[in-house]
């Protein structure tokens, strides 16, 4: 049997609390990753499981950190209605923005903030992988988490944050998803819809003359 000593040293390697190792009572964060793994293997580099396993440490320590300083936090729930996935994402969109204080011309700022003003834990971190732009993993301690890929510009990471924060609403009994774009599946064009009506609500867009009949100026303005 390994030492105190050794297990703290595989903790602290693998990026878990030590518990993980002497109890058979919790589930160690890097088991949850195996759904990752198993079905985006080829997707994560070395660098990229290291940089997903200090992630999900760093939430957890968050999440003990919150409880310890703050106790329970706000949450934001939305129960879909009907089988029309785009209309889901729109009725989310709407109520969180809602509940963020947000006016239908009013675009959303620190994103981040928000997210985690309702317990989800919001990181970025650089992957090699450039076809991966977020993902989300339902954390056995931390709860909601996501991570972002900050190799891509602070556009798209604000739109693959918000469209993680749908799998939060949506998906999270699922555990854990991997967002590359271009994926046609109907759960990640609802996520798709839900950040881009959260981002810039349709309301505002109403208001916008056609783009087609805008001067240079009026473009660059």
């Amino acid at each position: 049997e390994p030492t105190g000593d050794e297990v703290l040293i595989l903790a602290d390697y693998y990026r878990c609390d030590f518990k993980f190792f002497i109890s058979n009572e919790q589930v160690a964060p890097f088991e949850q990753t195996e759904t990752l793994y198993r079905a985006h293997g080829r997707e994560f580099s070395k660098e990229d499981r290291s940089a997903i396993q200090e992630f999900l440490y760093i939430c957890e320590t968050e999440e003990f950190l919150t409880q310890e300083l703050r106790g329970a936090v706000s949450t934001f729930a939305y129960t879909p209605r009907g089988n029309y996935f785009l209309s889901h994402a729109e009725g989310a969109a709407k109520a969180f923005r809602r509940q963020m204080g947000h006016t239908d011309r009013e675009v959303p700022r620190d994103i981040y903030s928000e997210f985690r003003s309702v317990g989800v834990h919001v990181f970025r971190r650089k992957l090699d992988n450039s076809k991966i732009s977020g993902l989300f993993v339902m954390h056995p301690v931390a709860g909601k988490c996501i991570l972002v890929n900050y190799t891509e510009d602070v556009y798209r990471q604000r739109f693959s944050a918000a469209h993680e924060m749908a799998h939060c609403i949506f998906d999270s009994e699922e555990g854990a998803s991997v967002t590359i774009p271009g994926d046609k599946d109907i759960r990640e064009v609802r996520a798709n819809r839900f950040a881009s009506c959260y981002l810039m609500p349709p309301e505002t867009l109403s208001l916008l003359p056609d783009p087609t009949t805008w001067s240079e100026e009026e473009a660059q303005g």
